[in-house]
């Protein structure tokens, strides 16, 4: 090789070098401006010894930005990935990248519900994932392969496509407009006969109404709790003196509002009517803790049921309250024995929540935390019921408690643990 070829091959070699390290410093730069969260709902499974939540992550790789008068504007390209975490620890045990959808033609991206050991979601098909593995099970082929009748007549739009959580099955309009039932067990689909709501009373009316509107992404604060239940025959009330002074004697499922109101818990025994109500004896209400008060607190409903969370060893309930008034107030929980005893109190940190599960003396809660309001899950927080014990991972950094020094804790995540 004479000196002139040395030369070139050197200069492009430096050439090369010069346009990688270019390349990875632009990286560097639009890296910062990446996103990466979990579309809620989050599933819980759970199989012999073993529990998991199952998510579907959105990473959003920025390809460009452009900064005027203090507004970012972003691109990006997007992928999908479906993951399984530790459901006590919050670590990620498993993730794979859903090919293929990295372009969507109708939004939005959904997770419909958790069947058996199947995750269903949809991303412009109907598809399912082995929730321990990952494995990709269901799809549009296999399910046109399973209902040759239905080849070509699936939509490729999530609304016409319903979860069912009594049984499990997905109801779906096909595109001739035909209705039908897959049952997510066999993949077999069925004609679905569409039919008429049978009357019911009021009370089912209110209940039902009330659990669907607990069944929403980003619950308000008022909506998450109810200051009364009754357990054997005792009723246990979350009010001030005054709220009790003007409350109706019947029981109800109401729930009190005024956010400067300090509560505490309170206990009588039930009276039957003549018309079959349940009412308080107020005469013999019972202070059960007098020098415990909740800020606008009220015991934490199970989205499941739309019930109060109870729970045993000891016989409990778990209260949620404000830290302080007005919008820095933080989200409290304290886990409150039928004698008004705190058996544990956590400050969580977080102003609002995305979502909660309760199950398995765990309470599973999702939230964003880069930007409150908004439904997107960028950090997952477990807790112990038992012990007040929280773990967390983060969607965002995708870090762990797990994987990282306490000094990597979420800034905006600061759980401060009082036991007794």
């Amino acid at each position: 090789m004479n000196s002139i070829t040395k030369y070139l091959a050197g200069g492009t070699l430096m050439l090369g070098i010069i346009i990688t390290g270019f390349l990875f410093a632009i990286r560097g730069c639009l890296s910062a401006y990446d996103e990466r969260y979990a579309l809620p709902p989050i599933l819980f499974f759970e199989k012999e010894d073993k529990q998991v939540l199952v998510s579907l992550v959105k990473f959003s790789q920025t390809t460009s930005y452009v900064q005027e008068g203090g507004t970012t504007t972003k691109t990006f390209s997007n992928k999908y990935f479906i993951q399984c975490n530790n459901a006590a620890t919050g670590e990620k045990l498993l993730s794979e990248e859903i090919e293929g959808h990295n372009i969507v033609k109708h939004f939005p991206e959904e997770v419909l519900g958790a069947a058996g050991n199947k995750a269903w979601i949809f991303i412009d098909e109907l598809m399912a994932f082995d929730a321990f593995t990952l494995q990709k099970l269901v799809d549009f082929t296999r399910i046109e392969n399973k209902n040759p009748l239905l080849k070509g007549k699936l939509p490729g739009e999530s609304r016409y496509y319903h979860f069912n959580n009594d049984n499990k099955n997905i109801s779906f309009t096909a595109k001739d407009g035909s209705q039908w039932l897959l049952n997510t067990t066999t993949l077999v689909a069925s004609p679905e006969e569409v039919k008429v709501k049978s009357e019911m009373g009021s009370d089912k009316i209110v209940a039902e109404a009330k659990l669907r509107n607990l069944q929403r992404l980003n619950t308000g604060f008022k909506e998450m709790m109810i200051n009364q239940d009754t357990v054997n025959a005792q009723w246990l009330g979350m009010y001030s003196k005054e709220e009790l002074e003007k409350l109706n004697p019947v029981v109800s499922i109401s729930t009190e509002y005024g956010d400067e109101t300090r509560r505490q818990l309170f206990t009588t025994v039930l009276n039957k009517t003549q018309e079959n109500n349940f009412c308080i004896n107020k005469t013999a209400l019972y202070n059960t803790a007098p020098e415990e008060y909740f800020l606008d607190g009220g015991f934490l409903l199970n989205k499941q049921t739309a019930k109060p969370i109870c729970l045993t060893n000891p016989n409990s309930h778990l209260v949620i309250y404000k830290s302080q008034v007005g919008i820095e107030g933080k989200l409290m929980l304290s886990r409150i024995d039928k004698n008004g005893k705190q058996v544990w109190k956590l400050n969580t940190g977080l102003s609002s929540w995305i979502d909660w599960i309760y199950t398995n003396n765990r309470l599973y809660i999702f939230v964003n935390n880069k930007t409150p309001g908004l439904t997107n899950c960028t950090l997952l927080l477990s807790i112990n019921v038992d012990s007040g014990v929280s773990k967390w991972y983060d969607y965002f950094s995708d870090k762990s408690s797990q994987s990282t020094d306490k000094k990597d804790l979420p800034q905006t995540l600061q759980p401060d643990l009082t036991t007794t």
